[in-house]
C-alpha cells in the first residue's frame, strides 16, 4: 500500500513485511510504515531504467 500525503507525494510504503511482527493493531500506519529510502519513478519507466535508479 502506498501513502501519500497531498497530490502525488509518496511519504511511506506498507507492506506485510512491515505488518509482519506488528501485535497491536490499533497502532497508527506511520509509526510502521518504511519512510526513508524510497525510489520513485514515473510511471513509464522501463524495468531497465527503474533498475539504474535503484542502484544509485
Amino acid at each position: 500500500m502506498l501513502i501519500i500525503k497531498k497530490i502525488a507525494n509518496l511519504v511511506g510504503i506498507l507492506t506485510n513485511r512491515d505488518l509482519r511482527f506488528i501485535e497491536d493493531f490499533s497502532i497508527k500506519i506511520v509509526d510502521v510504515m518504511t519512510q526513508e529510502n524510497l525510489i520513485t519513478a514515473p510511471v513509464n519507466t522501463t524495468l531497465e531504467e527503474a533498475e539504474k535508479f535503484s542502484k544509485t
